[in-house]
């Protein structure tokens, strides 16, 4: 944890171009954007991930490497977005994680 931490404090974002998942998670307690491409086999986290709001959802090879381009040129983007991500940070808290499922599953007994 403590090296994974040292090396997150060194970076402007997470940037993983296929699955992701708890990275996500992980990522926005650092307050790091996260960069991928749109796919099919993400986790559920990947909802999380607003697109230029606290990271980067890019569509194939090309998309990504201009979006990283765009984010490596940009210290307003980088800004902007490492912004979005301390603000995602607030919301994923357990507390609203256990109201949320607590809320979904009284929906779902409701039906």
């Amino acid at each position: 944890a403590e090296r994974l931490g040292t090396a997150l404090r060194a970076s402007d974002a997470i940037v993983i171009p296929d699955y992701i998942g708890l990275a996500v998670n992980q990522a926005f307690a650092h307050g790091l954007p996260v960069v991928t491409r749109r796919s099919g086999v993400h986790g559920p986290e990947v909802e999380y991930v607003s697109h230029d709001r606290n990271g980067m959802i890019l569509d194939g090879e090309a998309g990504l490497r201009e979006g990283l381009k765009q984010f490596v040129q940009s210290p307003d983007l980088r800004a902007r977005l490492a912004e979005g991500a301390l603000a995602t940070r607030r919301d994923l808290s357990l507390e609203r994680m256990v109201a949320r499922f607590d809320g979904a599953v009284a929906r779902a007994l409701a039906r």
